[in-house]
């Protein structure tokens, strides 16, 4: 090829002459003709089609169709020829596909079996959060029990302990309903001199009331009502930490509005761009660069959405996995419980107290009753009073008639008590009141079959409280496992995929295809041969347009040739024949040859010839 890209040099000789009349001078520039110098670079190449490549099939095989011919024109995906791998091949993609299928739905069965395991965590630690809020109050029964029982075993004890001085006592209260019957007659003429031992005994009475009362109150005060008391206010102190911990949780959770695809943005006003209408109040996953847009030109409407968490969502706290509504639920049931406690015990106290009060304000009645007795300071009209007086009344009756009328009653009193008393002591069966004992020892029995089902139901709720904490521990365990079995049924898939798309992509290596629209330039193959992958049975080129190719360009020449310089060329079978081209590409990597550092340059023709070939020497 000889390619000519002219050089001009242009060399401007100025000469001056100065010619001068007869009356003055004058100096006259004179142009004289340019001389121009041409040099111009010849090289030779080879002519190529605009886009020429060798094609080969992928897969070995044998040939079973030619679908086309040397020479022959095809358009871009035309079938050029076809190997006999078209049924294992389709075999194996189908085999493929039922795989992948398989795959995807061990993944949904995985999610399911991940799903049911979710729930069996969260349903066992509901069952185990209801059983700990029901301990406390069978607790507390179970102390309640317990206090029956020792109560109605020292009575029966007590009945028991009396029962060889039940006749002697029985045998007492004859005599002292005689005597009082008879101190009662005699005292009829002598009204005025009080009984000192009666009064003594009444101080004695009031007195052991109170005591005993006061023994009962200290034992419900400090016993099982307070340890009630007690526990439950740990179980509020322990359950108000969760709920605050629960809330945190909450109310410390954003969503991200930045995502690696989308953002979330919101409108004040409706907002159409890029074709899409933007309602405003609304959140919306936005493309980046679309929001990045939005942001940038329409900052007073377009913004990025604040968005918190679902407040009903479900956290996992100190190993609880629980919802701030059921966190709620529970501290306000063993507040409840607290409150109920705290009630309990205060209603005991005040009952407590009332018959406290009432037992000292007997034992003040009869303390004064019996000083008033031994201090001698008494007539008629006094006994009567004392007779009748109480701490909270002092009125004093003046009638004598109202002590004889006392003394009567007395007399009727004591009458009925002693055969009350004789009555009793021909029932005794072996020292003891048969009837006393059997109701002593039925309130025994009920109370110890109570005691025995509430310690029952507390060796229950243990057990339910250790199979519910087993259960949670297991209900875990099977959602570890379902979601390293969806991992693996993921990462199956993912194989499965993969295999499938081979699968698909070895369907298409039976078949050789033109890749552009082009000739078949060369077309080596036959049918039934047996071909390698890799091997070339194909050349396809695009003869529309033609390029040309020289490498024998020097170190000295390639300066003046530059990237879009106009060129002229001749084919060496066709010396008539002259073309136009443009430079369009030089090598940065030289070579060299015989001693030369060349450089290959290529060249666009701008124009063609139904008489060019492929590889024509071009000058």
């Amino acid at each position: 090829m000889k390619i000519l890209a002219w050089i001009v040099l242009t060399t401007i000789l100025l000469a001056t002459t100065a010619c001068q009349s007869d009356q003055n001078t004058a100096e006259e520039a004179i142009n004289l003709p340019a001389i121009t110098q041409d040099y111009g670079v010849i090289a030779e190449g080879q002519l190529l089609p605009h886009q020429h490549v060798d094609l080969a099939f992928n897969m070995a095989g044998k040939v079973t169709e030619i679908l086309q011919t040397e020479s022959s024109f095809v358009r871009k995906g035309q079938i050029i020829a076809r190997l006999d791998n078209e049924d294992s091949l389709n075999a194996s993609h189908a085999q493929a596909e039922a795989n992948a299928k398989q795959a995807l739905n061990a993944v949904r069965a995985a999610e399911l079996d991940l799903e049911q395991a979710n729930n069996n965590v969260q349903q066992s630690e509901n069952t185990l959060a209801q059983v700990q809020l029901e301990q406390p109050q069978i607790t507390l029964e179970s102390a309640r029990a317990r206090l029956e029982v020792i109560s109605a075993q020292q009575s029966l004890d007590s009945l028991q302990d009396t029962a060889t001085l039940l006749p002697a006592q029985i045998e007492n209260e004859i005599q002292l309903a005689l005597t009082r019957i008879q101190t009662a007659q005699d005292s009829l003429p002598a009204i005025d001199k009080p009984d000192v031992q009666y009064y003594s005994q009444q101080v004695d009475l009031a007195q052991n009331a109170l005591e005993q009362l006061r023994l009962n109150s200290t034992i419900i005060d400090i016993g099982a009502l307070t340890d009630a008391v007690d526990s439950t206010a740990d179980l509020v102190e322990d359950e108000k930490e969760f709920l605050d911990k629960v809330k945190k949780a909450i109310d410390g959770c954003q969503v991200n509005v930045d995502g690696d695809d989308y953002t979330k943005l919101t409108f004040s006003q409706d907002l159409t761009y890029r074709n899409t209408l933007y309602k405003s109040g609304t959140v919306y996953d936005v493309e980046n660069w679309i929001a990045d847009e939005l942001l940038d030109d329409y900052d007073t409407i377009v913004s990025k959405a604040t968005l918190t968490c679902d407040t009903s969502r479900k956290v996992t706290i100190d190993g609880r996995k629980t919802t701030l509504e059921d966190a709620q639920e529970r501290y306000n049931d063993v507040v409840s419980q607290y409150d109920e406690a705290v009630e309990q015990l205060g209603k005991s106290r005040l009952q407590n107290n009332k018959l406290i009060s009432s037992a000292e304000s007997d034992l003040a009645k009869a303390q004064r009753n019996l000083e008033w007795a031994q201090s001698g300071k008494y007539s008629r009209e006094g006994i009567i009073a004392a007779a009748n007086q109480s701490a909270d009344d002092p009125a004093v009756p003046q009638s004598v008639s109202l002590a004889t009328q006392q003394l009567e009653a007395d007399i009727k009193l004591a009458t009925a008590q002693l055969s009350d008393a004789r009555n009793r002591l021909s029932d005794l069966q072996d020292g003891i009141d048969p009837d006393a004992l059997e109701l002593s020892k039925a309130n025994l029995d009920q109370a110890q079959a109570y005691l025995n089902y509430t310690d029952t139901q507390v060796e229950q709720i243990s057990l339910r409280i250790s199979q519910a904490t087993i259960s949670v521990e297991l209900a875990k365990v099977g959602e570890k496992s379902a979601l390293l079995s969806l991992n693996t049924a993921r990462t199956q898939m993912r194989a499965s995929q993969a295999a499938l798309e081979l699968a698909t992509q070895n369907l298409s290596h039976n078949e050789l295809v033109a890749p552009w629209d082009g000739t078949i330039a060369e077309l080596s193959l036959t049918l039934d041969e047996y071909v390698q992958p890799g091997q070339t049975i194909s050349t396809l080129a695009d003869f529309s347009s033609w390029k040309v190719e020289t490498d024998n360009l020097t170190e000295i020449e390639v300066p003046v040739v530059s990237v879009g310089q106009k060129v002229s060329i001749n084919p060496d079978a066709l010396p008539e024949l002259e073309l136009n081209g443009i430079v369009s590409s030089i090598s940065q990597l030289y070579t060299e040859k015989r001693g030369d550092v060349t450089y290959t340059v290529t060249i666009d023709l701008e124009e063609s010839d139904p008489r060019l070939r492929w590889g024509m020497t071009m000058v």
